[in-house]
């Protein structure tokens, strides 16, 4: 039996191992898709995947639509995680973060130390950040 945080470090690093430094692509490599692995890393269910196929911030838009949630901090409550305090976030949580395009949130996951892996919004590519604590708009826990 793994421990929990070798658990959550190993989720972590298999969202590194996915995204990092790779170029935002809607559908493929955004900030859903990261969420998304990093629950299936820990062996949560998630309807995030099952949203359909999406190429533009419209018809990603249209999929939350069609799963119901009416932006992307329902969708992750959706899930049934539990919202958390910025202070308490471990390494494998979700992570919200400010968004562009009129967006509620982004999603990142934390990889220790206060950074969060996401997608820079200077460069579009998967980074490990540093936000500052006015930065974080929500976080959820992600127990193993």
């Amino acid at each position: 039996m793994i421990s929990p945080l070798l658990a959550r470090r190993n989720a972590a690093q298999a969202a590194i191992d996915a995204f990092l430094g790779q170029p935002f692509a809607w559908g493929r490599a955004d900030c859903v898709r990261l969420a998304a692995t990093v629950l299936a890393h820990h062996g949560r269910p998630t309807d995030l995947n099952r949203a359909g196929k999406w190429q533009s911030a419209l018809t990603a838009r249209r999929a939350l639509k069609r799963l119901g949630y009416a932006g992307l901090g329902a969708a992750v409550d959706g899930q049934g995680l539990p919202r958390i305090g910025h202070a308490f976030h471990l390494v494998g949580d979700l992570v919200g973060l400010p968004a562009p395009e009129g967006w509620d949130l982004s999603l990142g996951v934390a990889v220790g130390n206060g950074r969060v892996l996401a997608f820079n919004p200077f460069d579009n590519l998967g980074g490990i950040l540093q936000p500052g604590p006015e930065d974080v708009l929500a976080c959820w826990r992600v127990d193993p």
